[in-house]
């Protein structure tokens, strides 16, 4: 049986990405990152990337 395990980076809520960011400059570092073996696991190397996603929070304040 084939073991599945997901790693999830993610970068602190106020650090905005870069303007005009592209799929294709993610793709580059994401098989950069893998390629390296940039990060260490205990569940092993990475090995494919499953997606990558923006997310984006909209604070309002109450007043």
């Amino acid at each position: 049986m084939e073991s599945s395990h997901r790693a999830i980076f993610s970068w602190p809520p106020d650090m905005d990405p870069k303007e005009g960011l592209t799929l294709a400059e993610v793709q580059t570092v994401m098989a950069t990152i893998i390629a390296k073996n940039v990060f260490s696991s205990t569940a092993g190397d990475l090995v494919t990337v499953k997606e990558a996603q923006i997310r984006q929070l909209a604070i309002t304040e109450l007043t």
